[in-house]
């Protein structure tokens, strides 16, 4: 697998750390991120891979989270039916879906904003699985797409409940969704470094 990119993303809301890697190869996409945030019984680290076709479908994606030494998982898969299953269960009402969206992520909503190629001013409405963290419960949602000027695009849930501005890099991965998460650049590292003070 070739290496596409790799992302730093900092959350002051949730309060987490993330770094994601985006690979293609082998006639696939794929996405490998570990993130580490609190949960209710202390800090917590989650790992996911999410497999996606070439043209950004989602085919196979893993959750793992280790917290408070319990460990919890999950694997979902689509067939090539275009079925999802669930820990090896099917479950009917995703049929034909073509996205999985983490909701302890911003890496997801790479995977709809590279397979639209929205033109500016395009409005998408789709449905997603949308995976609750930190349950790992699993549901049918809606999500809209509206691409704005520039890389940007707002991001709404179908309900219209939940609506922010996601900025995206030319390869439509997310750098910034809302004031929830950003993209620590290497840019900022001395920054960053000259804000410690450590003891001599």
């Amino acid at each position: 697998m070739r290496l596409i990119r790799s992302v730093l993303w900092y959350s002051p809301v949730l309060p987490s750390m993330e770094r994601c890697s985006f690979l293609e190869g082998n006639n696939q996409k794929r996405l490998e991120g570990t993130v580490l945030t609190l949960m209710s019984a202390g800090p917590a680290e989650i790992r996911y891979v999410v497999t996606c076709s070439a043209q950004w479908r989602t085919r196979r994606c893993t959750v793992h989270i280790e917290c408070a030494g319990a460990t919890k998982r999950i694997d979902l898969e689509v067939n090539n039916q275009g079925a999802w299953l669930r820990n090896g269960m099917q479950v009917d009402e995703f049929e034909g879906i073509s996205d999985v969206d983490l909701g302890f992520s911003p890496s997801t909503n790479t995977l709809p904003v590279r397979r639209l190629a929205l033109e500016m001013g395009q409005v998408a409405r789709i449905p997603v699985v949308w995976l609750r963290f930190p349950e790992l419960d699993i549901f049918r949602t809606e999500q809209v797409y509206t691409r704005e000027k520039g890389n940007a695009y707002r991001f709404e849930t179908g309900a219209g409940d939940f609506r922010t501005r996601l900025e995206v890099d030319e390869s439509g991965i997310i750098t910034r969704y809302g004031n929830i998460w950003r993209e620590l650049r290497t840019s900022e590292e001395k920054k960053i470094r000259s804000e410690i003070v450590l003891p001599r």
